[in-house]
């Protein structure tokens, strides 16, 4: 070999190195970096990180079950999906419908003496309006508990028959979670006259006819709605 070749053959090799040295730059300077930025972005938008963010309250079950004096119990069933522990702060009453069920004789009224944990006005201003009550209960992840709300007039011992409700339950917990129930059909303050007493009144010359009629409507208008109620607001709903 020359002294020229072995010039030409060493600057060939240097050649070689440079380009096979400069081949792992320009790939790192591409896919790597975009991977690791959309790696990051993914983990990012998870839905499990979204879903770990809060808890996930489910509201299982809200039911009648049982009376007070001239109360009614609001059976309620929770549990906590989420992996942070549920904070409740609140419970609303959406009432969508109501009717007053009068007294059509002249009778005396029984005293009684009640304490109410949510209260239902006896003079409802509006067709549709909420009651709400302040709540401090707290669920640990995966954890289940049942409350009982018991719910009332505003006005002890009233001299009605009897008033309908219809109602959606609401439970406010966290920030801004909220969770609502089916609509739930109640009587207060205590259990209402059966239609067949209002039927028989229409023509009864003791009573006030016009009313027992009125009674019935309301009863048939409530009670043809959908929502939840107790054995004995079955019982009349069937009877009508």
């Amino acid at each position: 070999m020359t002294a020229e070749q072995a010039v030409i053959g060493a600057a060939l090799i240097a050649l070689v190195g440079a380009f096979v040295a400069i081949i792992p730059d320009l790939l790192d300077s591409g896919d790597p970096e975009n991977e690791d930025t959309s790696k990051a972005t993914s983990e990012k938008s998870s839905p499990k990180k979204v879903l770990d963010a809060s808890s996930a309250l489910e509201l299982v079950d809200v039911s009648p079950a049982g009376r007070g004096e001239e109360t009614v119990f609001l059976d309620v069933k929770m549990r906590n999906l989420g992996s942070k522990t549920s904070i409740l702060k609140r419970a609303t009453a959406h009432v969508s419908e109501w009717r007053v069920i009068g007294t059509c004789g002249i009778g005396a009224p029984i005293p009684v003496s009640s304490r109410y944990k949510m209260t239902l006005p006896l003079d409802p201003k509006k067709a549709k309006f909420d009651v709400s009550i302040e709540m401090n209960d707290f669920l640990k992840p995966n954890e289940a508990t049942r409350i009982r709300i018991e719910t009332g007039l505003d006005t002890e011992n009233p001299f009605i028959d009897g008033m309908l409700f219809r109602l959606t339950l609401e439970l406010s917990f966290d920030k801004n979670g909220k969770v609502t129930s089916h609509p739930v059909i109640i009587s207060l303050p205590g259990k209402l006259s059966p239609p067949k007493e209002w039927e028989e009144m229409q023509d009864d010359p003791y009573f006030e006819g016009e009313c027992a009629r009125e009674n019935l409507k309301d009863l048939r208008y409530i009670l043809k709605l959908p929502g939840r109620r107790d054995g004995e607001m079955e019982a009349i709903t069937n009877a009508l």
